[in-house]
């Protein structure tokens, strides 16, 4: 099997192809097979494949796939069906109408991969077009991060991978990442998708140059990734987060003899605080994402005058630094009274479920904070665009963060506790630590030096998702 690590040699070609291959044109089948045949291996890692363990490889090179679709709706029902296809293999456009195309396109890539060898096509927000090919293929095996959400998904040899969480960013912005052609760039207004189509409607020259731009852009930045990797597509984490946890990863077990014995007391350490399943399942009910709520007094107004904002510089990290963090396994605990509520709420960090009664915003409170996606809600309620403004009753799981920002904004009758662990506070391990300084200090050096504009975005997004 030919391994190499940097014959990735067709970047310079990408914007002389200002016309697709048509999978249904003479020859476009032949010139795949070439690029197949001729594209090199990398070593990936050992996998199981039954009772043995084997080397997986991938083929080096660039690949993305995306599809055109239109919505509408049948009989009351809302569809939506395929109209066109597109995929870049490191610079070669080939487009398609129908799924038997597509299908016969992945049988001749199949030739060059099994389950040793792969072949990845990144597809950018993933989650879409798999509810398209879920039920194309046999899957020999699909990680994914909730229900229909893959990050990537493996069908005998091909290995649908989603590009959005590798770059965390929407495909407009990762075309302004691209350095290499700063004209490469998402198009936008070239495709009316008020316009219903279908596999024979014909497509004008300036629609089909939206559909390849996709392809194009995305497979354009991840050749830059990979080149970012010493030219090994292998070395391309699954996830944008990938990126610090390995960095993270290498602060915190550090390889070298000399510190042998600071890698063994991480290790010991952390895997001390493993959850029980229960435990796992109340933290995931727990979290939430940023509050980004308009206040419902002003919703439809314009507001005129002096408007100010307000911004925290590098938030995320000024809390990892400065703030207690769970320091212990969990412990599930029995709250008998107010007082044992308020000693575990004052001395340790707690998360729990609770059911309030009769829970209404304050006087005077104009916002209101707790997500009826998270509440299991009885009786009468009001709610203010996904938020709850009060009910006669309503369970979810909290931390006591969350209770002491809930007490701010909200009165109740009742308060009846459920499951309810405490953690011991701490700060977090020194390499952590030391992590989140080595990151701020290369951002803040970095920030406004001419050259170094690639690398301060890398810094300053390796920085906030440490978090």
């Amino acid at each position: 099997m030919k391994r190499s690590g940097n014959s990735l040699n067709r970047l310079e070609e990408y914007h002389l192809h200002r016309y697709p291959m048509w999978w249904s044109h003479p020859g476009t089948s032949d010139a795949l097979e070439v690029l197949l045949m001729t594209a090199p291996t990398v070593y990936a890692k050992k996998i199981h494949i039954g009772d043995t363990k084997q080397s997986l490889y991938y083929i080096n090179m660039p690949c993305t796939f995306d599809i055109e679709d239109s919505s509408f709706y049948d009989d009351g029902v809302k569809v939506s069906t395929m109209y066109v296809w597109q995929a870049d293999f490191n610079g070669v456009v080939i487009m398609g109408r129908t799924w038997s195309e597509f299908l016969e396109m992945c049988e001749l890539i199949q030739k060059y991969t099994d389950y040793t060898k792969r072949l990845i096509l990144f597809v950018h927000f993933l989650d879409h077009e798999f509810q398209f090919i879920r039920k194309l293929f046999h899957w020999d095996n699909i990680f994914s991060r909730k229900e229909r959400s893959p990050i990537y998904g493996v069908t005998r040899g091909i290995e649908y991978r989603d590009s959005y969480i590798l770059t965390g960013k929407s495909l407009a912005r990762v075309g302004d990442d691209i350095r290499t052609f700063k004209g490469m760039a998402k198009k936008c207004g070239d495709l009316d998708y008020r316009k219903i189509r279908g596999t024979k409607t014909r497509l004008k020259r300036k629609e089909i140059g939206y559909c390849m731009a996709d392809v194009q852009v995305l497979c354009v930045r991840i050749h830059e990734l990979i080149e970012d990797e010493g030219g090994n597509i292998a070395r391309l984490p699954l996830t944008n987060t990938g990126y610090v946890r390995r960095y993270t990863r290498k602060m915190c077990l550090p390889t070298d003899k000399a510190h042998a014995d600071d890698r063994y007391n991480y290790y010991h350490g952390i895997h001390a605080l493993n959850l029980q399943p229960d435990e796992y399942v109340l933290l995931k009910r727990a979290f939430q994402g940023g509050f980004t709520h308009a206040n419902a007094l002003y919703v439809g107004d314009d507001i005129t005058g002096k408007i100010d904002s307000i911004d925290f510089t590098s938030s995320y990290p000024a809390v990892c630094l400065s703030n207690p963090f769970p320091a212990s396994a969990g412990r599930k605990v029995e709250i008998k009274s107010q007082d044992d509520l308020d000693k575990y709420l004052k001395y340790y960090l707690c998360v729990f479920t609770v059911k309030f009664v009769n829970i209404r915003q304050k006087p005077n409170v104009y916002e209101n904070i707790i997500s009826e996606s998270k509440c299991i809600v009885k009786g009468k309620f009001v709610v203010n665009n996904g938020r709850i403004v009060s009910a006669d009753a309503i369970t979810t799981t909290v931390t006591n963060i969350d209770l002491e920002c809930i007490r701010k904004f909200y009165d109740y009758d009742n308060l009846y506790l459920g499951t309810f662990y405490v953690y011991e506070k701490g700060y977090l391990p020194k390499p952590i630590i030391e992590t989140i300084l080595d990151l701020y200090k290369a951002k803040t050096e970095l920030k406004g030096v001419v050259g170094a504009e690639v690398e301060y975005l890398l810094k300053k997004g390796m920085l906030n998702s440490v978090y």
